[in-house]
């Protein structure tokens, strides 16, 4: 059954949500911002547009429908008219909610008006009668001689109506015109066309007679040898030309919603409708008539499937989009990856229960079919990133291969083709006019604003001027003369006739198809839980492929070139922000922060009167003063102090299993804080002078398992200013370095580090050991240290945001993030214990999914609280892993102090016995999970789903076998 309504308030408004102000029910709008959008591009210094002003929470940015005018308001103000999703889209009953939904088809009711005379159409029109207008958009994918593309760029032509009378034919790139538009100043006024000034305007006709293609891919079914005799097409298609096109229009994006321009698609629902089309006629008895209406307002309905596979149909309105989807979230259908320690295997959703984290797969390929229960911390439906991806998904686009064939990938994955020409990445003229225009009588008046739009204004009476030269413009420019030549000819033929503008050469509509000839190329219509795709092709025809038979579009193209056009010509004043950032702060062993002048200078606990050459405060001091020094493991000082801390109790038995377990309290060893970075703690009882527990020590030969063993520095002699500085970094980190963070450098790399991190108390990561291995370059400590992250995930995911599977740690003054400049490496301010303190103190936190800066602002929110809920399970799992992991292996270099800890010091046992606790006390179903923030004093991770528990017990039973037979043998 499909999940109930949410007891918990939404919130109100999303991007492309319809509102209306309440009490003023002809104020309609569009949300273009919402404060649960993403802060991921740069604010402008001074911004012009209001919607790029920052938005507190219970605000949002609107467009007023009717005037065009762009506000930042009260949510309070406002409510909601209409919702619309996508195919493909994901959904929820109310924010709070852990069950989601998959959007199966859409389907909406429209209420219209005439787009000139503004009479209303009598009642609700469903939508599949009318299409849009134009019928060609930015985006749409074109097919032509086994060739796939996408339009790029659109020339438009319109006939603007000046003062009621007179007819003008205006050509325009970048698609700014709407039929019914009206003002005085959609013309700009200039001084070559006078005509327009002070003039009343409405647009009556729009369409495009120049479309720029990039074209993508070529047809997949071919031979090498038929692919290679397929000539890439040509770029720019003329009103000439468009017929030679086959127009796919991509289902998910046809939804039509306020304030869109449309017409009928049977002309006889004009009369059944009682619609009076309007016409209009020029001084010189020129007529045009208008069929174009535009939506006033809307009611969509969403067919959806919630991940326990029922299906239902609901207003738009009765449910919220899904915006932080959880990397583990699948749908029946969905192609995954499961694995564990010692097996992978390719299974198909069948449904999946997300509150209890288990889903039913059946293994593909096997006959009869096998259905399992398995966790989905255990699938991975996504894939590597890259290349290729882990199945496809409803709406997308792809490429059939011929029956007997395939994609040549290896399931689950999904090979991905598609990549936009480099023409499209030239950035667009910003060139503004000026006085040296050049002239030159023509039909045509050209004219280029700031943003790089080109215009053609004609009177139809050959007055014209040109007002830049296009011969700098690019490729746009070449689109734009080619442009103004047709809406000179146009114009000089006098082709205003109705019959002759709408039925001939200049209209653009979707082509007939001739007996399906395009078998090989379609949208992603649903995913049975068989294992086949249904996929739509361009003349509707339904197949059903096996997903080893196709290869995905890469149907990013628009949204790479904008996010590229947004590196490339940011704002001056504005900062880029990354998506896996974390603001450093430096913190002490004590858990007292670092002062400035302390940061400067670095005055290091038991430094003395020996630390005098450490340099003034803002400085390392100079290099010189310590030519004397040197970095042999003798002369450094080596601290051998454990973590102070409370005794840990006695080893539990190894026989002791989570059934036999009572339920306890969840364990709360104590709060963690970015101030408390002392973390896991080791029995304080033993004698230093024989502990292993060696914070930091230069052992004589690098181990071969490190990261960068095969690095080499740019030199084979270091610097002397490198060795000066790599000598006091390790005076500072024999003294300073906190008792649960060990380092390790080596006698024959002076260029390589390694350091082990414990897990600080009471957050997911507890007692688990992360082991990061360093680089220095030949340029440290003028660049920063490289790091690489062991992730022992067993390919199930991250297990931190900032720590990923391929060993990349994101922090900004590691230069791995691009934050702010004051939080970057510094060589005379920033030093590896600094990089050191923050990966334990801000990273591996209490509640990691706030890592990601996208997340930190849903802090205190529902949404925050049941994603970061669902994040700590996750990394707590994964985590106890690790521990597995750093005992099988042996570390090089720390195996003595990895097995000190786990095994001699009972740390091992502890963590088995609290994990065996946790998993009793979440069957007994005592504990709920909180539904508000947590406080200090909260465990971490309360309780264990169903699918966590699964996951779980796997790696405690390897774990009592590790501690049995270790114990056994010590």
């Amino acid at each position: 059954m499909a999940p109930k309504q949410s007891s918990k308030k939404a919130a109100k408004f999303y991007s492309e949500d319809i509102v209306r102000k309440i009490g003023d029910p002809a104020r309609v709008a569009m949300v273009g911002r919402s404060w649960h959008d993403a802060d991921d591009q740069a604010i402008p210094l001074n911004p012009s547009d209001p919607l790029e002003l920052p938005l507190k929470k219970g605000e949002f940015g609107i467009t007023d429908i009717e005037h065009r005018t762009r506000h930042i308001v009260p949510e309070s103000e406002y409510e909601l008219v209409d919702r619309t999703f996508r195919v493909g889209d994901v959904c929820k009953r109310g924010i709070d909610d852990v069950a989601s939904a998959v959007v199966l088809n859409t389907r909406c009711e429209l209420r219209l008006k005439h787009a000139i005379s503004g009479e209303p159409v009598e009642g609700w029109v469903p939508g599949n009668e009318v299409e849009n207008k134009p019928s060609v958009m930015l985006g749409d994918y074109v097919v032509c001689n086994d060739w796939v593309g996408q339009v790029e760029e659109i020339f438009d032509e319109a006939i603007i109506l000046l003062n009621d009378k007179d007819l003008v034919r205006v050509a325009d790139m970048g698609g700014r015109f709407a039929v019914g538009d009206r003002g005085m100043d959609i013309l700009p006024a200039t001084g070559h066309a006078p005509f327009t000034s002070g003039t009343s305007q409405c647009i009556l006709e729009v369409q495009p007679s120049v479309l720029a293609v990039s074209w993508l891919a070529v047809n997949q079914w071919l031979t090498p040898e038929e692919s290679a005799n397929r000539p890439r097409p040509h770029q720019f298609w003329t009103a000439e030309d468009l017929h030679e096109l086959t127009y796919v229009k991509i289902r998910s994006e046809s939804v039509t919603r306020v304030p869109d321009r449309v017409t009928f698609k049977d002309p006889e629902a004009y009369q059944r409708y009682n619609v009076t089309k309007t016409q209009h006629k020029g001084e010189s008895g020129r007529i045009l008539e208008v069929e174009t209406m535009v939506v006033t307002e809307s009611r969509s309905t969403v067919k959806i499937m919630w991940q326990n596979g029922t299906i239902e149909e609901v207003l738009g309105t009765s449910v919220i989009p899904y915006l932080n989807v959880d990397e583990y979230d699948c749908w029946p259908g969905d192609f995954v990856r499961w694995k564990n320690e010692d097996e992978t295997r390719v299974a198909v959703i069948q449904s999946t229960n997300a509150q209890s984290r288990i889903a039913q797969v059946m293994w593909y390929g096997t006959h009869p079919p096998q259905i399992e229960t398995v966790s989905v911390l255990e699938l991975d439906p996504h894939g590597p990133s890259g290349t290729e991806t882990f199945g496809v998904r409803r709406g997308d686009f792809v490429f059939l291969h011929r029956p007997g064939t395939t994609n040549g990938a290896q399931l689950p994955a999904v090979p991905r083709i598609g990549e936009l020409e480099e023409w499209v990445r030239e950035p667009p003229p910003m060139s503004q006019p000026h006085p040296s225009h050049t002239h030159s009588h023509s039909h045509g008046h050209t004219h280029s604003d700031e943003n790089g739009h080109f215009h053609v204004y004609s009177d139809g009476q050959d007055q014209a001027a040109y007002d830049v030269s296009l011969s700098d413009a690019g490729w746009r420019g070449v689109m734009a003369t080619l442009g103004m030549k047709l809406a000179e000819e146009g114009a000089a033929q006098a082709q205003y006739h109705a019959e002759q503008l709408g039925r001939e050469k200049r209209i653009v509509k979707v082509q007939g198809f001739k007996g399906g000839e395009i078998h090989w190329f379609g949208e992603v219509l649903n995913l049975t839980t068989g294992g086949l795709l249904q996929v739509m092709l361009p003349h509707g025809e339904t197949v059903e492929v096996p997903l080893e038979r196709v290869t995905l579009l890469n149907n990013e193209g628009l949204d790479e070139l904008a996010a590229w056009a947004e590196d490339n010509l940011s704002m001056e004043g504005g900062s880029s922000y990354g998506s896996d950032e974390v603001m450093e702060e430096v913190v002490y062993p004590d858990g007292q922060p670092l002062q400035e002048e302390e940061v400067d200078g670095w005055e290091t606990e038991g430094s003395g009167d020996g630390d005098e050459d450490m340099g003034s405060a803002g400085s390392w001091g100079n290099d010189d003063d310590d030519r004397e020094m040197s970095i042999p493991g003798g002369f450094i000082p080596t601290s051998r102090s454990p973590p102070e801390s409370e005794p840990v109790p006695a080893p539990a038995p190894t026989t002791t299993t989570d059934k036999e377990a009572s339920p306890p309290p969840p364990p709360v060893p104590g709060p963690s804080t970015a101030a408390n970075v002392s973390g896991g703690s080791i029995l304080d009882t033993l004698d230093e002078a024989n502990s292993p527990w060696h914070r930091f020590e230069v052992l004589s030969s690098a181990p071969v398992d490190h990261a960068y063993y095969t690095h080499k520095t740019t030199s084979a002699q270091p610097p002397r200013s490198f060795m000066t500085r790599l000598t006091k970094e390790f005076k500072v980190l024999a003294s300073s370095l906190p008792n649960t963070i060990l380092v390790r450098a080596y006698e024959d790399r002076s260029d390589l580090l390694r350091c082990l991190i414990i897990g600080p108390q009471n957050t997911p990561y507890e007692d688990a050991p992360f082991v990061i291995d360093w680089f220095l370059d030949s340029s440290f400590p003028q660049t920063p240290p490289q790091a690489h992250f062991l992730s022992w995930t067993n390919g199930n995911g991250r297990v931190n945001p900032n720590l990923y599977e391929e060993g990349k740690v994101c922090l900004s003054i590691l230069g791995t993030w691009s934050g702010d400049k004051n939080e970057s490496w510094s060589a005379a301010r920033s030093s590896l214990l600094q990089a050191f303190v923050s990966i334990q103190g801000l990273v591996l936190v209490k509640e990691p999914w706030f890592c990601e800066p996208a997340y930190d602002k849903l802090r205190g929110t529902e949404e925050g609280i049941v994603n970061s809920r669902l994040y700590s399970e996750k990394a707590y799992v994964l985590s106890r892993g690790f521990i597995r992991r750093a005992l099988e292996i042996e570390v090089g270099g720390l195996e003595t102090e990895i097995e000190w800890y786990y095994i001699k010091q009972g740390r091992l046992a502890k963590s088995i016995a609290d994990a065996r606790a946790l998993i009793a006390w979440s069957e007994a179903g005592e504990y709920e999970a909180p539904k508000e923030v947590l406080k200090e004093s909260d465990p971490a991770v309360g309780v264990l789903s169903e699918g966590a528990v699964i996951m779980l017990r796997r790696t405690l039973d390897k774990l009592d076998a590790i501690l049995k037979e270790r114990t056994k043998s010590s």
